[in-house]
């Protein structure tokens, strides 16, 4: 009689726990799109607690409202994991929503979502993977998973991870970010950002102290690009090298029509890459003077100078990202820009920050 009396009592205990645990993770989602809200809008269908005791988000969609990388984004599922296997019962006993210093966020099934014309990204990876300018110069038509498959490439879903970091001591947060399109390629990324608020008040003053201390993107071709390659010339009944020379100038068309005109040496290193494969990274040590708070106010070649960008190929000596713009603009002074009205938008601060 006893022990059914403790096993009831146990199954009632692990119920109550249960659901205390599904309304933190509803929280926690909750609070994370709130930390955006000022910038980008995230939906999802629900929220809930996988098995590893972090919180599942299903079909989450990220929309982004204003700026460069206005567009959204959307996955099958979001993992969203904080720092430390107890992280959610802290969040549920927090008060004030604060999130915690450091997360981790897996998504499957990544993919771009519809947006306006001239989306940053769209047109130079391919749809649901990361080949770069996968079907420039091979006629009009996506490249499918069907034409994958006639390449002998197995593909499968997505499996993408982003994290941060933050140090409230140092005013730093620390971005990095690895993508998958397994047996295409990967793009791994870090960036560190200084002068992050601690109370996290994303004030217009905040913003306009907030730096970019560096960056790097490193693009891992995993041999899809030659098969590529020979597919495309199968297809158009020439040579792999006369597809090349197609690609090249077709990918120099398509920065045209975005008003960019390559270096030589640039288009040089990049067909290097898409005849060979290999690894390209772009490493980005930017001016002290730049204002990542308004990168829109500047000219194109001003920025460019203030991002310092270097590429690199595989063990190759680094070279300038050397690129020109079809429409000169004249240079500004950056401080002279008048910013429209801006509401005072509060973060809630990340946890253990005063």
């Amino acid at each position: 009689m006893r022990l059914r009396s403790f096993l009831l009592l146990a199954t009632l205990m692990a119920g109550a726990g249960g659901v205390a645990l599904e309304f933190a993770a509803r929280s926690a989602a909750r609070d994370m799109a709130a930390a955006i809200e000022p910038f980008a809008t995230l939906h999802y269908a629900s929220a809930g607690i996988a098995l590893d005791g972090s919180v599942r988000l299903r079909d989450p969609r990220l929309s982004v409202k204003q700026g460069v990388w206005k567009g959204s984004v959307l996955a099958r599922v979001a993992d969203l994991r904080g720092g430390g296997p107890f992280w959610l019962v802290a969040h549920a006993l927090r008060s004030g929503g604060q999130l915690p210093v450091q997360m981790r966020i897996r998504t499957r099934g990544l993919h771009l979502g519809e947006g306006p014309t001239g989306v940053p990204l769209a047109g130079w990876l391919g749809t649901t993977d990361l080949a770069l300018f996968e079907n420039l110069g091979c006629g009009s038509d996506a490249l499918s998973d069907k034409d994958r498959v006639r390449m002998g490439v197995e593909t499968r879903e997505r499996d993408d991870e982003l994290r941060y970091q933050y140090d409230g001591d140092a005013h730093s947060l620390i971005l990095s970010m690895d993508l998958r399109s397994e047996n295409i390629a990967a793009v791994r990324a870090d960036a560190e950002l200084t002068g992050f608020p601690a109370n996290g008040k994303l004030d217009p003053a905040a913003l306009q102290k907030l730096r970019l201390a560096r960056i790097s993107i490193g693009y891992q071709d995993s041999g899809y690009l030659a098969r590529r390659n020979q597919f495309c010339a199968q297809w158009l009944g020439v040579s792999a090298a006369q597809f090349i020379d197609r690609h090249i100038e077709a990918v120099a068309a398509f920065l045209g029509a975005r008003g960019i005109i390559p270096g030589q040496d640039v288009l040089a290193l990049y067909q290097r890459l898409a005849t060979h494969g290999g690894n390209l990274k772009l490493t980005s040590l930017p001016d002290s003077t730049w204002i990542p708070a308004r990168i829109e106010a500047y000219p194109k070649e001003d920025l460019l100078r203030l991002l310092n960008i270097t590429a690199r190929y595989e063990d190759a000596p680094p070279i300038m990202l050397r690129l020109a713009f079809a429409t000169p603009e004249r240079p500004v002074d950056i401080t002279t820009v008048v910013d429209p009205p801006v509401a005072v938008v509060t973060m809630p601060a990340p946890a253990g920050t005063a």
